[in-house]
């Protein structure tokens, strides 16, 4: 009698074991598409950024550098989402092995269904193990949340009037300026 309640305990443990891998996994996979969907965006807000520059610069309106730098992070970009792509594939293809579901992904959004409710949060005190997790997520969302800011260029638009003399030639009139900062060494 003792053998059967030392393997089902046993058996118990390893259930344990598993559903904290799966749980990981889970964790692992919705953090790698929420990262690999800002990263889309951002792609696609960076590519209509220059294609925008590209038509001022045509104009004669901006500087060939500009145009340079936004192609540039866009680049930069690009491999990064493809990256992160590689990394949905690779976590949500454990989490399809480890719970048999073909094309598992995570539910959306990902970090709402982390936070516990204020009375599960009560009954938890005291847990250090818990402490832990509730660390990570709180510091996993800081992160995602640095990451969005950190990816969005800064726009500036000005308005003035300008006066030009040169050559005993002068010229005078409305200037508008479009300036865009972008986060190349971030």
């Amino acid at each position: 009698e003792a053998e059967a309640q030392a393997v089902g305990a046993d058996i118990v443990r390893r259930k344990a074991i598993r559903l904290a891998e799966v749980r990981k996994t889970y964790a692992e996979c919705g953090a790698a598409s929420e990262r690999a969907a800002i990263l889309s965006k951002q792609d696609a807000r960076l590519r209509e950024i220059e294609r925008i520059i590209s038509l001022r610069t045509r104009a004669g309106d901006a500087a060939g550098y500009y145009l340079g730098l936004v192609r540039l992070e866009a680049r930069s970009v690009t491999a990064q989402k493809t990256l992160a792509r590689g990394e949905v594939r690779a976590a949500c293809g454990t989490l399809s092995r480890l719970t048999g579901e073909p094309d598992a992904r995570a539910s959306e959004p990902l970090f709402a269904l982390l936070r516990p409710s204020r009375p599960a949060l009560d009954a938890m005190t005291g847990r250090s193990d818990l402490d832990a997790q509730r660390y990570r997520v709180t510091s996993a969302e800081a992160q995602a949340d640095a990451a969005r800011r950190q990816r969005l260029p800064d726009l500036a638009v000005g308005a003035g009037y300008k006066r030009v003399s040169e050559g005993g030639l002068s010229a005078s009139g409305p200037t508008v300026s479009l300036g865009v900062k972008l986060p190349i060494f971030n």
